[in-house]
């Protein structure tokens, strides 16, 4: 257990160098205890809804995380996630909708589709889910 969590950590650390490499030094200097704190959360799960059942299992667990970031992406007026909305909006970036992390990257890098991914994932989890039962 202690490997995978390593392996997460490794992940949830890339993920918050490659954010913070495309910020520039004036939205950085904005950034403050509070938004640090809300960033690195959202790193967390953003890579946990990503990697969490690939790397720990908890399928059940992992589903509702996803079911419930899918309803708030698209609940919200652009499908956009509302932690990321509020700290490009209190870091003076009110038009930047993306999160560029390391799910970003490999989206941008695959040219995958985030929703589609998602419902990937959502499959994958059911398909232990009921293969379990």
């Amino acid at each position: 257990m202690l490997n995978k969590v390593l392996i997460y950590l490794i992940i949830v650390l890339i993920s918050i160098i490659l954010y913070y490499r495309t910020k520039t030094e004036e939205i950085k200097n904005k950034y403050t205890l509070k938004i640090i704190l809300i960033v690195i959360f959202h790193h967390f799960l953003s890579n946990y809804a990503t990697f969490g059942s690939l790397i720990f299992g908890y399928h059940k667990i992992h589903l509702m995380i996803l079911l419930t970031i899918g309803f708030l992406w698209f609940s919200s007026k652009d499908y956009t996630c509302p932690i990321t909305m509020y700290c490009n909006e209190q870091t003076g970036q009110k038009n930047l909708k993306i999160f560029k992390d390391l799910n970003y990257h490999i989206v941008e890098l695959f040219n995958f589709n985030i929703s589609y991914i998602l419902l990937l994932l959502i499959c994958y989890d059911l398909y232990f889910i009921f293969k379990n039962n």
